[in-house]
């Protein structure tokens, strides 16, 4: 094989290859079935899976401080009255607002995933 995989460990697993050959033949080979998978793309395998917004607390050293984060919600809310068009759609809970943060490029507590290897892989 072309190819090395992990052993799947908290329901992870991972796929080292060299090219993007590789990739597709992995992909076309042994994931025929990829639906019932999702997938993420990010450009070193060293970093952790971590959200933009944990990212920006740990290098602040404030990862543990959760009032941070309401605010920082709080804030972003308070920044979109007027700009959400007339009349705009009620939004019914805080992760819908951190979806549309994300959307336009708030640090949130979220991960962006896929259900097409190869997008994840343009992330990547």
């Amino acid at each position: 094989m072309s190819w090395t995989e992990s052993d799947v460990e908290d329901g992870f697993m991972s796929v080292e290859l060299k090219r993007w050959g590789q990739f597709d033949d992995y992909i076309r080979r042994e994931m025929l079935d990829y639906r019932n998978f999702i997938w993420r793309g990010q450009c070193a395998a060293k970093w952790p899976l971590e959200s933009s917004l944990d990212r920006a607390l740990r290098k602040a050293g404030k990862l543990e401080q959760s009032e941070l984060r309401d605010e920082h919600l709080r804030r972003f809310k308070f920044s979109t009255r007027g700009r959400r068009g007339l009349n705009p759609p009620a939004i019914p809970s805080d992760n819908d607002w951190w979806a549309l943060g994300q959307h336009y490029g708030l640090a949130t507590p979220l991960l962006d995933w896929s259900t097409s290897p190869y997008v994840a892989a343009y992330f990547a």
